[in-house]
């Protein structure tokens, strides 16, 4: 990740940010930082793997802003609310089993429409995929 990272994702200061698509909210206590007149949340790389691939220079995340993601084991939505602020265009249909974590993600949904959230199995794509249909990812 770098300069010339996708639309949506920043490197500042050596750690990975997304561009805030609810500025002033901060989702998990993250830190929130101003550019240029826009807002960047802080994207934890000890607190989600998909962050952490990014900070480590991983393959690039190729995504455009219009793509459907199916993210199993969603837990509270640390990651998916990330991933939410860059597929500002799309959907993320977000699977987590257990109900606790679950719970903090419905809150999350409520504030970010472009995740679905659904409580279920990721071994038993059967329960939900007809729900989800078709995914970029």
């Amino acid at each position: 990740m770098d300069e010339s990272s996708p639309e949506g994702l920043k490197t500042i200061d050596k750690q990975p940010y997304t561009l805030n698509m609810n500025p002033g909210v901060s989702v998990y206590g993250e830190a929130l930082k101003k550019i240029s007149g826009s807002e960047y949340r802080y994207w934890d790389p000890s607190r989600s793997k998909l962050a952490a691939y990014l900070r480590k220079k991983g393959k690039e995340f190729d995504h455009q802003k219009d793509m459907s993601i199916l993210y199993l084991g969603a837990a509270s939505g640390t990651t998916v609310s990330h991933l939410s602020d860059l597929l500002t265009g799309g959907r993320i249909f977000a699977v987590e089993f257990s109900r606790i974590p679950f719970t903090k993600l419905l809150g999350l949904c409520e504030i970010r429409k472009n995740i679905m959230p659904i409580q279920g199995d990721a071994n038993n794509p059967a329960t939900y995929s007809f729900m989800v249909g078709q995914v970029d990812i």
